[in-house]
């Protein structure tokens, strides 16, 4: 009955969430604490996520976590966040909709290395739907990973954004990006962006 902050909160090594229906939480729904040292070992599998106050899941100060197969809708914030000295995260294979974020569906901001693939986006209502990077311009110099095999479709905004150096993004699909910058934006100053 939306009385919890987050209904489930990471802060060990080697935790798998998985299989679970999780929902109706004030904040994130699933998230890990933003403490030295990272995370590691840290499996989001194969959950049921939805009405969120905030993010569904965001995982921060974690390396090499796993976010896949999940299903991610209704969420006030991002669908799946992976931020906050994160490295080498994947989010592969989720369904994520009905986001209304002002960042993005998808949305990795101080995190180095992200591999997003495989995902499924549509009606995103608040912004990107897959956005690598803080839109100040503060990751402009991190390496950000891969965007790659996605399906967007989407009415709102960017339907991917690069705010990062070091990214590829190719085999995406995208229909009904209404945005007046393209459907796949990049953000002027960064490099290696292919």
């Amino acid at each position: 009955n939306n009385a919890v902050s987050n209904v489930i909160l990471i802060s060990a090594n080697n935790v798998t969430v998985s299989c679970l229906e999780i929902k109706n939480a004030t904040g994130d729904a699933v998230t890990s604490v933003n403490a030295n040292p990272q995370k590691t070992g840290v499996v989001v599998k194969n959950n049921i996520v939805h009405n969120a106050g905030d993010e569904g899941i965001q995982l921060k100060r974690t390396d090499g976590a796993i976010i896949q197969y999940n299903h991610v809708y209704s969420t006030t914030g991002d669908g799946i966040n992976i931020s906050e000295n994160t490295t080498n995260g994947q989010i592969l294979d989720n369904k994520v909709h009905d986001s209304s974020s002002g960042d993005g569906a998808i949305y990795m901001y101080s995190a180095t290395n992200t591999t997003v693939q495989g995902n499924l986006l549509y009606n995103v209502a608040g912004n990107d739907a897959i956005k690598m990077g803080n839109k100040s311009g503060a990751d402009i110099a991190l390496a950000g990973g891969v965007i790659a095999e996605n399906i967007i479709v989407t009415g709102s905004q960017d339907a991917v954004s690069v705010y990062m150096s070091g990214v590829e993004v190719w085999g995406n699909k995208i229909k009904n990006s209404n945005s007046a910058q393209g459907a796949i934006y990049v953000r002027g100053g960064n490099s290696n962006v292919n």
